[in-house]
């Protein structure tokens, strides 16, 4: 049977019969509503099961609360009985709940047989039995012996023996053809990634400005892959990421490790300050004025190297304060501050 459980308005505290009772019998008459659903009477349950789900410290006092509940119009008073008024017109009877059971069981029973027995009979089962006998008393129907003269003696075949599989032999075909149904199907392999070749040289690029082993993990190796395809999808190129590597070496704080997926994650950022840092013009014609646009570029980068030391809780010098409340990045105030 399903698990059992009591319809309560989220608002019953408003009613009036509740506001009458008073606390120590609004108590009980919800302790009455779980312990008589439990108890599977529809409502009804006696004065003796009412001293078993009160609780203790309201047992001097249960027959007054139990005249208070009744008064209000809560319970009704039959002899030794007590009934909560209106149970059924908010609860089903316990005789539906058990036909509602027992149809899905035997719905379940159903679907289980139609889903696992098709092909293989399961003597446990009451759907393969009555399946077994109305097929036999089909054959008995048709004729199961008959008989030939041979040699002038009659030979009669008992077709339920000498022609019917037996059932241990229907197990053994059935076993070998049919997979146990517990039996997982085999994973589908997952397809290789196609790796472009401007991917691949954004690859090898990466591994030589890091240094990185020849013999990797396959981890790394996925790591190393997604930063290259996320990198080439910025529009980087191989020969941006060196001076982007040397960027980030030289600008980060010391700590902080340079690996493929950093570089991929702040690439913006730094080829946007090697685009702001960059002489246009021949050096011979000196540093050229930045573009407004070139401006915007390296505060931005700027603000993000800051918010980068923020997150990870590093110190900040008073520069990188000043910077901070220059570039308008907020500080929390329990920020550390490196002398």
């Amino acid at each position: 049977m399903p698990s059992l459980w009591v319809p309560l308005d989220a608002n019953y505290g408003d009613n009036d019969k509740i506001l009458q009772a008073g606390f120590k019998a609004e108590l009980l008459y919800i302790r009455s509503l779980a312990a008589v659903k439990g108890l599977e009477t529809d409502g009804t349950f006696t004065t003796r099961q009412a001293r078993r789900f009160a609780p203790e410290e309201f047992l001097p006092d249960l027959d007054e609360l139990t005249d208070t509940l009744c008064r209000v119009g809560l319970w009704e008073r039959n002899g030794d009985e007590l009934t909560i008024i209106g149970w059924l017109d908010r609860n089903e009877s316990m005789a539906k709940i058990r036909e509602r059971s027992e149809r899905e069981s035997a719905s379940g029973v159903l679907g289980n047989h139609r889903r696992w027995h098709t092909d293989r009979a399961d003597p446990n089962c009451a759907h393969c039995t009555q399946r077994d006998k109305t097929t036999r008393s089909d054959r008995v129907a048709s004729g199961t012996r008959s008989g030939t003269r041979i040699g002038g003696e009659s030979q009669e075949i008992d077709i339920e023996r000498d022609l019917l599989i037996s059932p241990t032999e229907i197990d053994a075909v059935s076993n070998e053809a049919t997979p146990s149904p517990t039996e997982a199907p085999p994973k589908p392999k997952k397809p290789k990634r196609e790796i472009s070749e401007p991917v691949r040289a954004i690859q090898g690029a990466i591994v030589d400005a890091l240094n990185l082993p020849a013999r990797r993990t396959g981890q790394a190796n996925r790591e190393l892959l997604d930063a290259a395809e996320s990198i080439a999808e910025a529009g980087g190129t191989p020969d941006q990421v060196p001076v982007v590597v040397a960027h980030f070496r030289a600008s980060w704080s010391e700590g902080f490790v340079v690996t493929p997926r950093a570089i991929a994650r702040n690439w913006m950022t730094g080829v946007q300050a090697i685009v702001a840092t960059t002489p246009v013009h021949p050096a011979e014609d000196g540093p050229h004025e930045l573009t407004p646009e070139e401006i915007a570029a390296n505060r931005a980068y700027e603000a993000d190297k800051l918010y980068f030391l923020i997150e990870r809780g590093h110190a900040l010098t008073p520069e990188e304060l000043a910077q901070a409340r220059e570039l308008g990045v907020e500080v929390p105030e329990d920020v550390e501050v490196a002398l």
